[in-house]
């Protein structure tokens, strides 16, 4: 399932973007997902409520996407992961935060690794997507 929210610019409306991203949520199981847009432009920044829980989300189309949440939830990451079509590339603790990111170009994704590595405020740092075999 193409989800056109992450993969194609959205106009800049508020309204647009939380309705493509709620019916999205939903389409995926999170049925009565709430979202609430920050910033309708790239990136895209959204707080989604579901029931007792309260994620963040930020993206630039077809590049990344940041989940960003107070406490583990395997299915709302399930989720995220199902809506991509790929795995997460890392697993973060940044403060009170746990943090997973998507990245969709591999050279990007490796970039973005390399940051991770050396970025000093990051705790228990965990690769999910497998690093990029040598050339030989």
């Amino acid at each position: 399932m193409r989800n056109e929210w992450f993969y194609e610019q959205e106009p800049p409306s508020k309204f647009v973007i939380r309705e493509h991203l709620r019916q999205a949520l939903w389409r995926m199981g999170l049925g009565m997902a709430w979202v609430e847009v920050e910033q309708e432009t790239p990136p895209y920044r959204a707080v989604v409520y579901w029931y007792d829980k309260k994620f963040a989300l930020e993206w630039e189309p077809a590049k990344y996407l940041k989940l960003s949440l107070d406490q583990e939830s395997r299915e709302i990451v399930r989720v995220v992961e199902l809506m991509l079509g790929f795995k997460p590339l890392a697993r973060y603790r940044q403060g009170n935060t746990l943090v997973w990111e998507w990245w969709r170009r591999r050279a990007e994704r490796e970039a973005r690794w390399q940051e991770l590595s050396q970025q000093g405020d990051i705790e228990d740092l965990e690769r999910l997507y497998p690093e990029l075999a040598a050339a030989g």
